[in-house]
């Protein structure tokens, strides 16, 4: 996979972007604590779910987007679903699974198939600017294995710059830090024989 300076310069601008609202979300909380002492309250409250949001957007992030894999290796079933399912913003977006390996959920999920699916989940979430549903299929076939994301919610859609990003005719001057995770999603899941 051979991508250019400019591009990962645009997934840090994308990555800094999603994390600097949580992590301004616990700055706020501290203030309001530093403020009425309200331990147990609503600005304890809302510092402690900026901060597990954080840890779980970059868990998902560097396994996605990075080099990362499970805690003994390559991730399980159970660990890739955890991943998704943290990523979701559950206010706004719930993620359903189907046939995920069944019962099945120590075994090891193939790195290019984990990608794949990470990223197809990151796209549906792209998808749905008022929230919804993300259905997400995985499962082991006589031939590989198979994988389905389907989003649904009120005013669901691929904006024309993700849908730019997803195209084979993507350049540079195509990209920015809005439809740039889009595009690598894409790189990664065409580049089966370098993971």
């Amino acid at each position: 996979m051979n991508i250019d300076l400019k591009i990962l310069q645009m997934i840090c601008s994308r990555l800094c972007h999603d994390l600097v609202g949580l992590s301004s979300g616990i700055n706020a909380g501290l203030e309001l604590l530093a403020d009425d002492q309200d331990i147990g309250g609503e600005s304890f409250n809302l510092s402690k779910t900026s901060a597990d949001q954080i840890a779980h957007r970059l868990a998902f992030f560097r396994v996605a987007f990075g080099l990362a894999e499970g805690r003994n290796g390559a991730l399980t079933n159970f660990e890739a679903k955890n991943l998704c399912s943290h990523f979701i913003n559950k206010q706004k977006t719930a993620i359903k699974w189907f046939d995920l390996l069944g019962d099945k959920y120590d075994q090891s999920v193939s790195q290019i198939n984990l990608k794949v699916l990470l990223n197809l989940v990151f796209i549906a979430e792209r998808c749905l600017p008022r929230g919804g549903e993300i259905l997400a299929y995985y499962s082991k076939t006589a031939g590989g294995s198979g994988i389905a994301i389907e989003a649904i919610g009120e005013s669901a859609f691929l904006s024309e710059k993700n849908l730019a990003a997803l195209s084979k005719d993507c350049c540079a001057e195509d990209l920015d830090p809005t439809n740039v995770p889009i595009y690598l999603s894409r790189c990664i899941i065409e580049d089966k024989e370098g993971l």
